[in-house]
């Protein structure tokens, strides 16, 4: 009789666990608006949002979300991608076609680990530890 009652305890916890996960995964998604999970969808069909969080500031919005392989988004108020950062490198399709143009050319082979718009124009890190610098159009500055 102990063992069936530690049984049925047991198969309560798991079932309780199993649930509490579900919910979690469902909250998770209930709240990130449609534009971010379309995008994410579109550029990371094999991940999902594991982490949302939307920031409101008097002069701008901007969502956050984490995946399931530690890739971070940033999108602003337009649902627009601001900011990627990836330890297994960005698709390309999520950058501006100026800049992977300049990278599949000078830099191959190479991935880019972070990308952001920042206020004088683009910032990409690659993998092999070069940043490179562009203006708000996508065109070539520098590199450091």
């Amino acid at each position: 009789m102990k063992f069936s009652s530690i049984l049925l305890s047991a198969f309560m916890f798991l079932l309780l666990i199993g649930k509490v996960n579900a919910q979690a995964q469902i909250s998770v998604n209930d709240h990130v608006p449609s534009q971010v999970q379309n995008f994410v969808k579109k550029h990371f069909p094999e991940n999902q949002i594991v982490k949302y969080k939307m920031e409101v500031s008097p002069t701008k919005v901007e969502y956050e979300v984490k995946l399931n392989d530690k890739t971070e988004l940033d999108f602003n108020q337009d649902f627009q991608l601001i900011e990627g950062d990836s330890k297994l490198g960005l698709p390309l399709s999520v950058l501006p076609k100026k800049i992977v143009d300049y990278i599949s050319q000078n830099q191959p082979n190479v991935a880019v680990k972070e990308w952001e718009i920042k206020p004088y124009g683009q910032k990409a890190e690659l993998t092999n530890g070069v940043d490179l610098y562009f203006d708000k159009d996508g065109n070539f500055v520098r590199h450091k």
